[in-house]
């Protein structure tokens, strides 16, 4: 069931801050447009999901294509009581990129972990209320890049205000750590709102549109359009822009504009599938925090389908 008490807008995590936003949109994952939707219940869900973005071209000259196949695991628990919310959400990503036609192999498999919380308080008989929440990631190639060099943060402070029933502003202070790079402080500002019974929109670095087919969870559409970001560590390597041995970065970045549905049936367990399109793909080379290279790719397809339950 959603959670129980008056909405003060919020859906999270990972996407601006090169966290944990990654090309398949799970039931259960922890980006800025999912880690508060309603559509999750109460109480602990496990969700695995796979994903496959087919191969596209390189762009400025550079030969060769890049295809990708990512596996995500995650495991999310919310309550909500009175006048509070929490919410918790770990994320496992496997990523297998496949460089062809030409092109050198940048890097290959990938492993990302992740986790965020956070914590939302509506002030008793007001209109007013707050949120604290944070992110922690690690992600780096497979073979000698060290995972826990490869690390990331997030953390956010802020307010809301419901204008009007169902209808709630959230604004505040996000401050990003990322990889090879200096901290950054953003003012950030979302959306919530309850249309009625079926339909809802959300916002942060994107906007998402709900559906409830029947009113009852059963059957349940979206559509998505938002900004994704993440980083991780490379192998160690000759970079000529430092002039020698180094385990670089590569921060991943794309917008995706997805169309997904989620089917619950026998008590606790769902289906999820959904298509998306990959737009201003580009993967951004770090050394030493000094950017060295940029490789742009086409716009990509991606199908991705998700199994799991919620308790």
């Amino acid at each position: 069931m959603p959670l129980p008490f008056k909405t003060t807008a919020l859906a999270l995590l990972t996407g601006l801050a090169a966290i944990s936003a990654h090309a398949q949109q799970l039931t259960t994952s922890g980006t800025f447009l999912d880690i508060f939707s309603p559509e999750i219940p109460v109480g602990i869900t496990v969700g695995q999901g796979v994903s496959h973005t087919f191969a596209s071209g390189l762009k400025g000259g550079l030969p060769g294509e890049v295809d990708l196949t990512e596996l995500q695991t995650t495991l999310s628990y919310k309550k909500g009581w009175k006048d509070n919310r929490l919410s918790v959400t770990f994320d496992y990503v496997y990523s297998d990129y496949g460089w062809s036609d030409g092109a050198p192999s940048y890097f290959s498999d990938i492993n990302q972990i992740a986790l965020s919380a956070i914590y939302q308080y509506q002030f008793e008989d007001s209109d007013w209320g707050a949120y604290v929440m944070a992110n922690g990631s690690l992600g780096a190639e497979s073979g000698d890049a060290s995972l826990t060099d490869g690390d990331s943060y997030l953390f956010s402070v802020g307010a809301s205000y419901e204008f009007f029933k169902d209808f709630s502003f959230s604004f505040g202070v996000l401050a990003t750590a990322d990889l090879q790079e200096s901290v950054h402080y953003w003012p950030v500002a979302f959306i919530e709102w309850k249309v009625n019974d079926k339909l809802r929109v959300r916002s942060f670095n994107g906007v998402t549109v709900v559906y409830d087919v029947n009113a009852d969870q059963e059957l349940v559409v979206d559509a998505t359009v938002q900004y994704n970001s993440s980083s991780f560590q490379l192998n160690r390597q000759f970079v000529p822009a430092v002039g020698g041995m180094t385990n670089p970065a590569v921060e991943e970045r794309s917008v995706t504009v997805a169309v997904g549905a989620t089917y619950r049936f026998g008590g606790p367990f769902y289906v999820r599938g959904f298509v998306q399109g990959d737009f201003f793909r580009e993967y951004e080379f770090r050394a030493q925090r000094n950017k060295y290279q940029t490789i742009k790719a086409e716009p990509g397809a991606t199908l991705g389908f998700e199994i799991g339950a919620s308790f």
